[in-house]
């Protein structure tokens, strides 16, 4: 099972105990304490929600590809 770090923001390459949030002005944190990672990422691009959602998504599992 993906773990969940906002309703609809799934990182496919996370353990099961990451959490995280989704703020204003395209802003993302994560926390993935199995693999000692922790990432935040803040843009000035604001984007409308569905395709911030997927620059996330993009972001999370570029990250965590990157360390595996």
């Amino acid at each position: 099972q993906t773990p969940m770090i906002h309703l609809s923001l799934r990182v496919s390459c996370a353990s099961p105990r990451t959490y995280g949030g989704i703020g204003a002005g395209s802003t993302m944190f994560f926390v993935d304490p199995e693999k000692q990672l922790s990432v935040a990422f803040l843009s000035t691009g604001l984007l409308e929600e569905a395709r911030s959602m997927e620059r996330h998504q993009y972001i999370s599992d570029l990250v965590h590809s990157s360390i595996n």
